[in-house]
């Protein structure tokens, strides 16, 4: 076996016959295999020799008409994977809620030591619902969220969504045009949060406990995450209360998510991956642990926080997201496990097979 330089090595070299004629291609995939495993790299292998011969046979060929892959691993891509459909059912608003009902005192959210049962995140969201309904909020409206991290987010969240409307996170630590941008883009009716709404205020208190009389579908909107825009403008991106359901149904057996499960919401909530952590937690009973700011910037915080509060890392660390705090982190011989046994491999990324 040979020691690899690189994760993967491609070498391709031009052959000639014995009268110096051009006589094809000979070459090498050199892969490490803590990386990857055999038949991933001759899987790769065959994948450079069909688009070769593709382009070989015919060069006017445009790039996008190219075919990766074979007959088999399409069927697989298509239908193998996707397997039959499953039934939604209930959105996860009304699924929070029942855990509400089933479950009033297990914890819901915590941040820095502050905890929200699933009966107080109810009651918060509920009140803000009345309130954003009392200010003409409703179905298809947008609701800007400027919060800092922690359980009010999570409770506005749920707020805005109880009220009918969908919400578009507004990070207080991007800089005020941007968020001008975003606001006017969305079509926001109001902020809840800074220069806004006050969660904590009286007017909100003031609100009742219980669910306001909002039909919500599937069809209605949930919430618009804006890109980066290191491509140019940012865009917004609409996601629907059916397809946030969809996810949770989807993805939340695969992923192990149940009652008392504790999971790291570390990504941004201006990252569509916090809806991930949000619905599939609160719609399975769990309790979603909040990175604070200074947690998220310091590994050695952040490992002092999971000490604590008792996380799985079964639930965290195979989410690809999350690996460069594994393998910056010095200071929890469970991380060290991870980032000395794994370094970047599937394993550590959650891949099993043919996906997470």
């Amino acid at each position: 076996m040979l020691p690899a330089k690189f994760d993967l090595d491609v070498s391709l070299g031009e052959v000639f016959d014995e009268q110096g004629r051009p006589a094809g291609l000979r070459g090498s995939l050199l892969a490490a295999a803590d990386l990857f495993d055999a038949e991933t790299v001759r899987r790769m292998g065959d994948w450079l020799v069909r688009v070769l011969d593709e382009v070989a046979a015919a060069p006017g060929t445009r790039l996008a008409s190219v075919d990766v892959l074979g007959e088999v691993e399409r069927a697989l891509v298509l239908t193998g994977w996707n397997g039959p459909s499953v039934e939604v059912g209930s959105l996860v608003p009304d699924l929070v809620a029942r855990r509400a009902a089933e479950l009033p005192d297990a914890v819901a959210v915590v941040c820095e030591g502050v905890e929200l049962s699933y009966a107080e995140l109810d009651a918060r969201a509920n009140r803000l619902a009345h309130f954003l309904v009392g200010r003409g909020v409703g179905a298809e409206s947008v609701v800007g969220l400027c919060l800092p991290r922690g359980v009010e987010m999570v409770a506005a969240i749920l707020g805005v969504w109880r009220a009918g409307a969908a919400y578009v996170p507004l990070d207080p630590e991007y800089p005020a045009e941007r968020l001008a941008f975003m606001v006017s883009d969305s079509g926001a009716c109001l902020v809840v949060g800074e220069g806004g709404v006050d969660v904590a205020g009286p007017e909100v208190a003031a609100q009742p406990s219980t669910a306001p009389d909002v039909d919500l579908t599937g069809a209605q909107l949930a919430y618009v995450i804006y890109t980066s825009g290191s491509t140019g403008r940012p865009k917004g991106v609409a996601v629907t209360h059916g397809a946030v359901a969809g996810m949770a149904v989807a993805l939340g057996p695969h992923l192990g998510v149940q009652v008392g499960t504790r999971v790291l919401q570390f990504a941004s909530f201006s990252f569509d991956a916090s809806v991930l952590d949000v619905v599939l937690t609160l719609s399975a009973g769990g309790t979603l642990v909040v990175a604070s700011a200074g947690e998220r910037a310091d590994a050695g915080l952040l490992v002092k926080m999971l000490r604590g509060v008792g996380l799985g890392w079964r639930v965290w660390c195979r989410r690809c997201w999350r690996c460069w705090i594994l393998l910056s982190c010095r200071g929890c011989r469970r991380c060290w496990w991870v980032r000395s046994r794994f370094r970047w491999s599937r394993r550590a990324l959650g891949v099993r097979g043919g996906g997470w």
